[in-house]
């Protein structure tokens, strides 16, 4: 299948579908970057980030990769959740594939600074944010045995970030026996699978490659003013149980007070890489009959138009200075909104909490 699409007055992308194990077209639609590094973006419409999704449409998403991995038994599985975007997939990912292999462990990349012993560095050279940190499993530990790699993330265009954490895992003194690659979208050239320093594979619902023509003349835009990364202001929240330092198994499902009736229209949404609590929630009240969407606040900063509908501007609520975004959410649409994160509520921004009006925080306290 051969798509071409205009990007606004940037240029013109042309993609060449070889393989899509469910319609292009409910996978995914396009939008234009504020970033110099890279004018279009692939937004996801099963991820649950800049469109909010059925948690039950996530899960499938997850399990039907899962299913897809070859987990060989004489190597220890390490899961990588790529930051921002793909924490909560990586998470789900590897929650799938725990019933074959209990010895797994998930590291969620980050970028924020802690006062931990950390891991590994590595770079996402066309990100808005291109530092991610992984810090040292606190509850859980490699056992000794060969590593088997399996990073998670939204999407591939160039497989470099894949290749830096290979090789930042390596000078860490933890060098894969074998790395997969897990994304949702492949659209990284045939090379860069041979680029790997390991055997390995890529695992993905969707298999192409894209074309870039600016426009004559086209002036890329500036980053937003603030996109500095490191230590926060404001607190997080101690219980550190999803992954940022490491996870073996799964955190309890939170705030087991908060019910809905059946039938009720609700949305669940994280803030920034605080993603995999909220939507275990979500997963929840879906359970119990609710109508559930789930979505999340990002830093991601993208024009308005094709795939993006709404936007919602705001500061960060961790002392960052950073400008996030929410997408796609029209409050008017739902009867409940909680609004999760692991900051005291006192630090979420008020154009976030007045602009949704109804919502409910929730605190990830101890």
């Amino acid at each position: 299948m051969r798509l071409s699409r205009p990007i606004s007055s940037a240029g013109r992308l042309d993609l060449d579908i070889s393989r899509a194990d469910l319609p292009p077209e409910t996978l995914f639609e396009l939008a234009e970057r504020r970033n110099p590094r890279r004018a279009f973006l692939f937004v996801s419409k099963v991820l649950g980030r800049h469109i909010p999704v059925a948690p039950s449409t996530m899960r499938a998403v997850y399990q039907r990769l899962a299913d897809k991995i070859d987990l060989p038994p004489d190597m220890q599985p390490l899961f990588v959740g790529m930051a921002e975007t793909a924490v909560g997939l990586g998470a789900g990912v590897f929650r799938a594939c725990r019933e074959r292999r209990p010895d797994s462990l998930f590291l969620a990349s980050t970028r924020h600074d802690f006062p931990a012993p950390r891991l590994a560095e590595f770079e996402e050279t066309h990100s808005h944010a291109m530092r991610h940190v992984l810090y040292r499993p606190r509850n859980a530990s490699l056992d000794g045995r060969p590593i088997h790699l399996v990073a998670v993330d939204d999407e591939m265009t160039t497989g470099n970030t894949f290749l830096h954490l290979c090789q930042a895992l390596h000078d860490a003194g933890l060098p894969p026996a074998r790395a997969t690659r897990v994304v949702i979208m492949d659209w990284s050239p045939e090379e860069a699978a041979a680029s790997l320093p390991c055997p390995g594979e890529t695992v993905s619902l969707l298999r192409g490659s894209w074309r870039w023509t600016p426009a004559p003349g086209y002036v890329p835009p500036p980053l937003p003013a603030r996109v500095r990364q490191g230590e926060g202001t404001v607190p997080v929240a101690s219980r550190q149980d999803w992954g940022r330092f490491g996870m073996s198994d799964m955190p309890a499902t939170p705030w087991p007070d908060v019910r809905e009736a059946p039938g009720r229209r609700v949305l669940v949404l994280g803030t920034g890489e605080f993603v995999w609590p909220p939507f275990l929630l979500a997963e929840r009240l879906e359970r119990e009959g609710a109508n559930v969407l789930f979505g999340a606040t990002t830093r991601s900063p993208i024009k308005p138009g094709m795939a993006i509908r709404t936007l919602l501007e705001h500061g960060d609520n961790y002392g960052f200075g950073i400008v996030n975004y929410l997408y796609n959410v029209e409050p008017e649409d739902f009867d409940s909104i909680y609004l999760c994160c692991e900051t005291g509520a006192d630090a979420l921004d008020e154009r976030l909490t007045r602009g949704l009006g109804k919502a409910v925080v929730l605190e990830y306290g101890a």
